[in-house]
């Protein structure tokens, strides 16, 4: 901007206009020079991949056999997956060179890269996803890994009801809320005297993505070394399993929170090897062998240890201190290692003080899943479980939502067992009329294979004795196709 407007209002070439508006002034405005574009700046634009050389580029449209080029790089929100977006455009610089894929490749070359571009887009870790937040495994010879059984659960137990969560460390302000609407927002929060907030109205989803929110919120407190913080975080899921609101959406609550549980006992496991193994390295000792017994724990850490119980102790409802101390129950290995057997027995008989048939039958499945997972040869637990399931009419209800706790405290029962005789009470169940009807399907599911096989002839004369044996015999025939059969259990099955 100029003040003298009668020097230059002669040069033209200057690229100087006089406005009306500021003829009284005597302002003039000077522009910039104009500059061409080879773009409409208004059209769509179109994504650009490659790396580019040179200073500016010319961009020519993609021929109609280029469709299928690959991208030379991965966006990590996905914009690389076939069929997302256009294909690239050829790219071209001043000096007239391509930048082009390679089209000298296989299309089995082609189909590679596509599927490691696939596998590398980062997965959305709000979904509930069947791999996610898996602490601890169990995985043997013959038998059914606990992450395909956690897979099958949360497929197959969804729903559309709304839910509720409550917990004192849920944000106070909802999530998602519609400013369209503010005083008609989908989360309700409420405050009870015990300070807890309850969400309600959620959604799956929405339910999901508050279980994991209080998973970071468990990693956090226990990288500030908040313990205490990180025990009443757990407590408090634990309690949402006494909660039976919405019965088919249960089981796959239960595999949510008990991912949650399972890590909080890793956590004060791992915890307490580190510290062993400081205070042995402090006093010129090795680190601890993979198995040790409580004999050789330092007496500061079995302080610690025995520490860790007497809060659980403290923890007056009957279900969240089942799940604490199933959790810890590894834990006894730094301060009584042979009171680990004891104490699965105990655990498994305060399952049969719960009032609930569903929360029962879940709680016994948790609990074959720690005792497998500490020592698969110990069946003690598992027979428990199973005879007072069995034997208790409250549970016999609602196995359309217990059938895959049931299933897995049947495959922990017969885990390597080779005989008739090993199992021989659960086909004695199998008899009775009154458990064939819903005990038979889980017991062909749940026994291995090869077990099966063997003992084809009886397994088929159980399921012939249904009344409408349809889906017993496809469960059957489907595991028999698994391995192979015996010959002399094979010319039987053929008459």
């Amino acid at each position: 901007m100029e003040e003298d407007g009668a020097s230059s209002s002669s040069g033209a070439n200057q690229n100087i206009f006089y406005h009306k508006q500021f003829r009284r002034k005597g302002i003039y405005l000077k522009t910039l020079p104009l500059t061409p574009t080879i773009t409409n700046p208004l059209s769509e634009r179109k994504a650009i991949y490659g790396k580019l050389k040179g200073p500016q580029i010319q961009i020519d449209e993609v021929p109609n056999n280029s469709q299928k080029d690959e991208y030379e790089f991965v966006d990590p929100l996905g914009a690389t997956v076939e069929g997302s977006v256009t294909p690239p455009p050829i790219i071209k610089t001043n000096n007239s060179k391509w930048i082009e894929q390679e089209t000298d490749k296989s299309d089995s070359d082609k189909k590679d890269k596509r599927k490691s571009a696939d596998d590398s887009i980062l997965d959305n870790t709000l979904e509930m996803k069947p791999s996610d937040n898996l602490a601890i495994d169990v995985e043997f010879l013959d038998f059914e890994p606990w992450r395909k059984k956690r897979e099958k659960i949360l497929k197959t137990f969804t729903t559309n009801e709304k839910l509720e969560l409550s917990s004192s460390f849920l944000p106070t302000k909802p999530v998602n809320m519609r400013m369209v609407d503010k005083t008609k927002h989908r989360l309700e929060v409420l405050e009870d005297m015990s300070g807890l907030r309850k969400l309600s109205e959620l959604s799956q989803q929405e339910f999901v993505n508050h279980v994991n929110e209080l998973r970071e919120l468990l990693l956090t407190a226990w990288t500030n070394n908040k313990r205490v913080e990180a025990l009443r975080l757990v407590v408090e899921l634990a309690r949402m399993l006494s909660q039976t609101n919405t019965p088919f959406f249960y089981p796959s609550q239960w595999v949510l929170a008990i991912d949650i549980i399972d890590l909080f006992g890793l956590l004060v496991y791992k915890r307490l090897m580190a510290k062993t193994n400081e205070e042995r390295k402090a006093l010129k000792q090795s680190p601890l062998p993979a198995n040790f017994n409580s004999e050789v724990i330092p007496t500061n850490t079995m302080d610690v240890a025995r520490n860790w119980f007497c809060k659980i102790a403290d923890i007056k409802e009957l279900i969240p201190r089942f799940y604490i101390e199933t959790s810890l129950i590894a834990c006894l290995r730094f301060l009584d290692t042979p009171a680990i057997r004891v104490n699965l027995m105990r655990l498994a008989t305060m399952c049969t003080k719960f009032q609930h048939g569903l929360c029962a039958a879940y709680a016994r499945a948790y609990l074959c899943k720690t005792a497998m997972h500490l020592d698969p040869s110990n069946r003690g637990p598992h027979w428990k479980c199973l005879n007072d399931w069995l034997q208790g009419s409250s549970n016999l209800s609602s196995i359309n939502l217990t059938w895959p706790a049931l299933e897995w405290i049947i495959q922990c029962v017969a885990y390597s067992a080779n005989s008739r005789d090993d199992i021989a009470p659960l086909w004695e169940y199998c008899r009775f009329e009154q458990h064939r009807d819903y005990l038979l399907r889980a017991f062909l599911s749940a026994v291995s294979s090869k077990y099966l096989n063997s003992y084809a002839n009886d397994a088929l004369d159980l399921v012939l004795q249904l009344a409408n044996p349809t889906e017993e015999l496809i469960t059957l025939g489907k595991q028999l196709l698994r391995s192979e059969t015996p010959l002399d259990e094979r010319v039987n099955l053929a008459k």
